[in-house]
């Protein structure tokens, strides 16, 4: 699979057909993240997904905000815990 930048993802299109492509191309790439996400293969996940370096995350289950995407050993592997052998359906509205 090849993996689509965050800047081409978003960049004008001169043509809908290109844009209908990109659009397959990214919401493939993503299923294919999240998938790999939800299954605990954390590394998978970002070797197909990039993050911006300027965002405030929530955590629903409490506790302080935290800002980018922590990259760490401890962070990936309780990441891989939590995430443990789930799956993932996407659906893409039309």
């Amino acid at each position: 699979m090849t993996r689509v930048p965050t800047a081409a993802a978003s960049a004008p299109r001169a043509s809908t057909a290109a844009a209908s492509d990109d659009f397959a191309t990214l919401t493939e790439q993503s299923a294919h993240a999240n998938a790999a996400l939800v299954r605990g293969d954390i590394n998978g996940y970002l070797a197909l997904m990039d993050h911006a370096s300027d965002y405030t995350l929530m955590s629903p289950f409490g506790g302080m905000p935290t800002c980018d995407f922590d990259t760490s050993s401890e962070y990936r592997a309780a990441l891989a815990r939590f995430f443990k052998l789930g799956t993932f359906a996407q659906q893409v509205p039309n």
